[in-house]
């Protein structure tokens, strides 16, 4: 009997990760691993509680997995409009008075906090959203990650692209 325990790999379960999905399904090296597809904060958590050896975390986590490795030189980034970290609403920025955050991505919560302080110059309430959705009053907005995106976008008349907004801030 194989005592071995299984060699773990956490990775985001998002479109935009098919190019590491596929490399790592389609490598010889990598036969004997056990691939684990999840939100990002999930994949931190598996790395930190020793589900996983291997995992695709977001940036805002480095420093809970102290010590941490970097394998290889690619990441998933923008420098621009991504159409998948949006805020939702149905009033402009300046209107917004409570922001649901989507707990699926740790470092989406800490920007959307940033640009809220620095760029749009507004303090919303901030509340998580709640896994079964919620029922939302006109100023309220969401901040929503990943494929889901796409369906919840029909659902507002405005979306602002974190992305987008990051670069205004930043340059």
């Amino acid at each position: 009997m194989h005592s071995e325990k299984p060699f773990n790999i956490a990775a985001v379960s998002y479109l935009n990760t098919l190019p590491f999905v596929y490399g790592i399904t389609r490598s010889n090296e990598l036969s004997d691993t056990n691939l684990r597809l999840m939100v990002p904060s999930d994949c931190a958590t598996s790395l930190l509680e020793g589900q996983s050896q291997v995992a695709l975390v977001p940036v805002g986590l480095l420093e809970q997995l102290k010590p941490w490795h970097l394998i290889g030189d690619y990441c998933i980034g923008a420098e621009g409009a991504v159409k998948t970290v949006l805020l939702l609403s149905n009033v402009p920025i300046r209107d917004i008075g409570r922001i649901y955050l989507d707990t699926d991505s740790g470092t989406s919560v800490r920007l959307v906090k940033i640009l809220a302080a620095r760029l749009w110059k507004i303090n919303p309430v901030w509340q998580k959203l709640p896994k079964d959705g919620v029922s939302l009053n006109l100023t309220d907005a969401v901040v929503a990650i990943g494929d889901k995106t796409f369906a919840m976008r029909n659902n507002f008349t405005m979306a602002t692209d974190l992305a987008h907004e990051w670069m205004q801030l930043t340059g």
